[in-house]
């Protein structure tokens, strides 16, 4: 799991340089409605759908939005090949960053006068698919492994948090 995406936050490595003078930044909330549907999102490896590694409407992929960013798990499957082969990259530090696709946004251009620069600010993304890339747009997003976990403790504990957020 990891960050697919990072709030601006006033450092050169929440935002993306579009072209020369001017750049991206995802505004604080912008993936909230994203994390407050049921739609559908799948997670990949270099935006190569071929390597699915999991997918929301399956259960294998668990979407937050701590503050920071969109945070995402997903469930090492020792069985699955993609898994493993990302997963000693992942070790080895050989891919760090994650990245995300999306089909729709809104967002708002300004003039940021101290900096000559031209700012895209994304308020609100449709995000269709996220995961592990090479080299990742925004530099702040992160990716890494925790301990083993099995699906059916995943799915447990995806199912303790649905719950405690619609009795919230």
């Amino acid at each position: 799991g990891g960050y697919a995406g990072v709030y601006y936050d006033g450092t050169p490595n929440t935002e993306f340089r579009l072209f020369d003078g001017a750049v991206e930044r995802i505004e604080r909330g912008a993936f909230r409605s994203l994390i407050e549907s049921d739609d559908d999102c799948i997670v990949s490896v270099n935006h190569d759908m071929t390597t699915l590694l999991g997918r929301r409407s399956a259960g294998t992929l668990k979407l937050m939005d701590d503050g920071t960013g969109l945070r995402w798990e997903v469930p090492y499957d020792e069985q699955d090949d993609d898994h493993r082969k990302i997963a000693r990259k992942i070790q080895k530090r050989e891919i760090t960053g994650c990245s995300f696709a999306f089909t729709k946004a809104v967002d708002n251009w300004q003039r940021d006068d101290t900096r000559n620069l031209k700012v895209r600010t994304l308020t609100d993304l449709k995000v269709i698919e996220l995961g592990p890339v090479i080299f990742p747009a925004y530099k702040g997003t992160s990716l890494g492994m925790r301990a083993e976990q099995s699906l059916h403790e995943y799915e447990t504990q995806m199912m303790i948090e649905e719950i405690e957020r619609l009795t919230i």
